[in-house]
Formats: C-alpha cells, sequence, structure tokens
C-alpha cells in the first residue's frame, strides 16, 4: 500500500508494482487504526506540511511495536555541499539550501525528539548514500565519500554524521 501526492507517480508506481496507491496525502486515506506493521517515508519527510500531524496519523494507524521508517537527507552534508568547502569546489561559489523545496530540515536528534513525543522511540539509525549519477569519476568519488563518511557515522554512533542521507527507524510504544 502505499501514498502519494501525485496523480501521476500514484498510477505509475500502482502499475509498475501491482501495489494500491493512493493519491492524495496521509491525512486524505482512511486508513483503520493499528492497520500496518510498518510504514516507510523516504526522502520525503522533508516536503511533509504538517510533520508532527503525519506522525500522530502514523502512530495511530500503525500496529502497537510497529515500526516507523524514515529517510531523511543530511542535514550536515547539505550546508558542507552547499554553502563550506565542497561548495566552493564544485561550484565556484556558494549554493542554497533548496530553499522553497524542502519545507523542513531535520536531523537525528530534532525528528527523534518530534517522533518521541508522538509515541515513538528510536531504534537504530544508518548513514546512507544518495544515489550515484554523473561520470565514472564523480559516481567513484561519490561512493569514496560515502564509504568514509559510513564509517566515521559507525565509529561516533552517528554523533558526527556528514552523510548524504540517513535512515532512522523507530518502534512505536506499546499501548
Amino acid at each position: 500500500t502505499g501514498v502519494e501526492p501525485s496523480r501521476f507517480a500514484a498510477e505509475a508506481a500502482s502499475k509498475k508494482t501491482g501495489a494500491e496507491v493512493f493519491n492524495g496525502f496521509i491525512e486524505d486515506q482512511d486508513f483503520a487504526d493499528g492497520q500496518f506493521d510498518v510504514i516507510t517515508s523516504l526522502d520525503t519527510f522533508c516536503l511533509h506540511s504538517f510533520p508532527l500531524k503525519d506522525l500522530q496519523e502514523f502512530n495511530r494507524i500503525l500496529k502497537p511495536n510497529g515500526l516507523l521508517v524514515i529517510e531523511i537527507p543530511g542535514l550536515n552534508f547539505r550546508v558542507l555541499k552547499n554553502s563550506g568547502l565542497i561548495a566552493k569546489l564544485f561550484y565556484g561559489n556558494k549554493a542554497r539550501l533548496n530553499a522553497g523545496v524542502h519545507l523542513f530540515y531535520f536531523n537525528r536528534k530534532t525528528l527523534s525528539d518530534m517522533a518521541q513525543k508522538k509515541g515513538f522511540k528510536l531504534l537504530a539509525s544508518y548513514a546512507e548514500q544518495s544515489p550515484l549519477y554523473g561520470s565514472k569519476p564523480i559516481r567513484l568519488l561519490n561512493n569514496l565519500y560515502f564509504q568514509i563518511t559510513r564509517l566515521l557515522y559507525k565509529v561516533t554512533g552517528g554523533g558526527f554524521n556528514i552523510a548524504s542521507k540517513e535512515l532512522l527507524i523507530y518502534r512505536k510504544n506499546e499501548q
């Protein structure tokens, strides 16, 4: 089951996967209490207009002890890439943080604080890599960067995170 705001994307996803993909937003759906074992929001939670409200809805439609998996853009990576040394090297000047595209920027702490208020506990987190694209040397550099950032993330328990993405796994508190 999926939910997708774009009618075109919902239809394409349904056709490609055979899954039931509803057009709209999570609050537009009529899912039953405790309907799902797992809910994922992969690389889209920063686009949710009302993240606290959506976390509450996730809690309502998840079974007790259900899992919530959220992938977020790495905030420190975005700052580094778009305003730091990497931006200077790749773009010649500072860039922007995609203003107007992402509604919110979360890191593990800010999202986990919000999730805890809505009945979730962080179980695990992982550094993730952005999709690889561009020339072979650029893809190799991207992969090398990810291997280094993943190691730093692991060694520091996520305390030092400059990975391009982060995957957070929460468990719904028993009720």
